[in-house]
């Protein structure tokens, strides 16, 4: 096991280190005839895409989140060359949105959570700084990530922002998408439900939820399976942690709790952390929420390509056990 960790931070801290390098080529190939240029960024495209893997096995959450930046900026680089790459604008909004939701809004949530010590003598006033600070640098996140994913459904479909301002043309162009707009689709939906989640005091911002919800379940139309069921597991979230009058459906996040269990078999944690966290709670079944969770904490890590996913669900179902008073209150 040693040794298979070992393995695996080191394919990752290689990945990173090519990135810096590559990214300082890229910078040389500026200069260079522009068809060279866009050959090489096709390739750079393709390495990262397959290196992305190296990010999704590896379980050591400190070493991926100090390799993000450097691959976030090699592709920011790239991009400058080819501002239209498809491939590069899907991959940028799902490394913002991996960034925001496994570590900015980890570490958002672990301030919000952290239990009241008054005998520390800290100002609640310096926490609550603390805590919007937090919020501000996960959302921007998440509005650098929505924007990617725009960009790129902007590639085949140069009207989709404005079909996208209002209601009537928002679902014809949503209902317009084809099997080969699920990247960016589903990334679209990711990032505008972070955005919308951290903006529940904005009514503009919460205006734009409808969007999410039916980009996810156009994804789902589509290829139910593109990302581990991944947009199963957002309307999961999006169905129980809001009351009904603002869309909220329990009935629904149990049916798309079942259906990404379907897709992504039991090894997922993140599905058990997130019926724990919302579904249960909003029952008020604190005997099986306390039950799922630790069996969340307890499971082996799981197929390769779950196992940052895993980890993070891992982390975090210790931090809701811990915080089972407040949410049961």
């Amino acid at each position: 096991m040693g040794f298979r960790r070992a393995v695996k931070a080191e394919m990752t801290m290689v990945f990173h280190r090519r990135a810096i390098f590559f990214a300082m080529g890229c910078v040389l190939l500026a200069c260079a005839a522009c068809s060279p240029r866009h050959l090489v960024v096709d390739q750079m495209t393709e390495m990262v895409q397959t290196g992305m893997s190296a990010f999704e096995q590896d379980d050591d959450l400190t070493l991926v989140e100090q390799a993000i930046p450097a691959n976030i900026k090699l592709l920011e680089v790239l991009l400058a060359n080819r501002p239209d790459h498809p491939g590069l604008l899907v991959l940028l909004a799902r490394l913002y949105g991996n960034d925001a939701f496994a570590f900015a809004e980890d570490r958002l949530e672990a301030e919000s959570l952290r239990p009241d010590n008054p005998a520390s003598g800290q100002d609640g006033s310096a926490r609550n700084d603390r805590i919007e600070a937090l919020r501000t640098r996960a959302d921007g996140y998440y509005r650098k990530g929505l924007e990617y994913a725009i960009r790129a459904m902007a590639v085949r479909h140069p009207d989709c922002r404005e079909r996208l301002k209002n209601l009537r043309t928002s679902a014809g162009f949503f209902e317009s998408l084809k099997k080969e707009d699920v990247p960016a689709l589903f990334w679209y939906a990711f990032n505008l439900g972070g955005h919308v989640n951290l903006n529940r005091h904005s009514v503009r911002v919460l205006a734009q939820a409808h969007l999410a919800e039916k980009a996810a379940k156009r994804v789902i139309d589509l290829d139910p399976a593109y990302f581990y069921g991944g947009a199963h597991l957002f309307l999961m979230v999006y169905y129980a942690s809001r009351p009904p009058m603002m869309g909220g459906n329990l009935p629904a996040a149990r049916d798309h709790y079942r259906q990404l269990k379907a897709v992504a078999g039991s090894d997922f944690l993140l599905a058990e952390l997130i019926y724990g966290r919302f579904y249960l709670v909003q029952v008020g079944d604190r005997k099986a929420f306390e039950a799922a969770l630790q069996a969340v904490i307890e499971a082996p890590p799981g197929p390769d390509r779950y196992r940052l996913y895993n980890a993070v669900a891992r982390k975090r179902a210790q931090r809701y056990l811990d915080a089972a008073d407040r949410f049961f209150e």
